[in-house]
């Protein structure tokens, strides 16, 4: 129960950290000329709040088939998180001489991406080895 806590509350931060970091990566203008990075960030915002909101099911429920499918979820949306990071991506600050995007934030968001299918699949497989079927 406990390391089921644990697992809940750093998926549900690091949904916190997907949803809110590529606001402060992305500059203004390229948030005003609403180009790739913008909708990057867009992306990301959603896909962050799905992982608040499956890691907070994670925490409260009871049942473990129930919990082993949201775990499972979770580690689906963390490898959406990368695939959209990679797929669309930011600008890097090349994009125009008024950008100040960051160049490693495609770096940063894959970061994430990864650490939260990283542990959503080891509270899965932890889960799992608990259910007797």
């Amino acid at each position: 129960m406990k390391d089921n806590m644990v697992s809940g509350i750093s998926l549900a931060i690091l949904g916190g950290l997907i949803s809110v970091v590529p606001k402060f990566l992305v500059c203004s203008h390229c948030m005003s000329m609403q180009m790739k990075c913008y909708w990057t960030a867009r992306m990301e915002l959603y896909i962050g709040i799905f992982i608040i909101v499956l890691a907070l099911l994670n925490i409260f429920l009871k049942p473990r088939e129930i919990k082993l499918g949201v775990n499972l979820s979770l580690f689906l949306f963390g490898l959406l998180s990368m695939v959209a990071t990679l797929l669309s991506g930011f600008c890097s600050a090349n994009c125009s001489t008024e950008c100040t995007c960051s160049s490693i934030s495609v770096l940063i968001m894959a970061v994430l991406g990864g650490l939260t299918a990283v542990f959503s699949l080891m509270s899965f497989v932890s889960l799992y080895k608990d259910c007797k079927y």
